[in-house]
């Protein structure tokens, strides 16, 4: 049976696993992203019309994976810190009812009237602070369905051809400087 330190720790670990493997998700959707951009470039310039089709599709799927993952990092971040909000309430209330009991043994009972009305104001903060963590946690859902929408699409098309575009560039732009460079070692022959 494991004890209630042991299990703190085994929380904390799985939060910190957590976090690590949506930063690490992120990373893998980030290199994917740039893999792609240059395979479609290169699948632009051979004419290769169905790869690159196929590529930008994938392509855009990635994207939106990734802007999905930022936002559960982002969500559970939010979470981490609603959980330390409540941890330090908690803490708070704790607090209080040892003052409390310590405030009527020596003042009496005309203190613990004041303690219990101080605490129910606490209660009530801590129902608001509940509050305004579900309007934040619907806002975040609101931000997710708006990554479905057209608008974003095309924004998401337009940054997808001009990245690679910016790739085919290079690629033509290296196969110029290998072209000079073959001529000019075919002059020096």
């Amino acid at each position: 049976m494991k004890s209630k330190q042991d299990k703190l720790i085994e929380t904390k670990m799985l939060v910190k696993k957590t976090e690590q493997n949506l930063n690490n998700s992120i990373a893998k959707y980030d290199a994917r992203e740039k893999d792609l951009i240059s395979l479609a470039a290169v699948a632009k310039n051979d004419g290769r019309i169905n790869d690159y089709k196929q590529t930008i599709s994938y392509l855009k799927m990635i994207i939106v994976r990734k802007e999905k993952t930022k936002s559960l990092l982002h969500q559970f971040k939010m979470l981490e810190l609603f959980r330390d909000d409540a941890e330090l309430s908690k803490e708070y209330i704790n607090s209080m009812r040892i003052l409390s009991k310590e405030t009527s043994k020596i003042y009496g009972a005309s203190t613990i009237k004041q303690t219990s009305k101080e605490f129910r104001k606490m209660m009530a903060n801590i129902e608001k602070n509940q509050s305004l963590f579900d309007y934040l946690m619907n806002e975040v859902d609101t931000s997710c369905q708006a990554l479905n929408d057209e608008s974003v699409t095309v924004n998401i098309d337009e940054e997808i051809n001009q990245r690679v575009n910016a790739e085919l560039e290079k690629i033509q732009s290296n196969l110029d400087s290998d072209i000079d460079k073959k001529l000019n070692n075919l002059k020096k022959i």
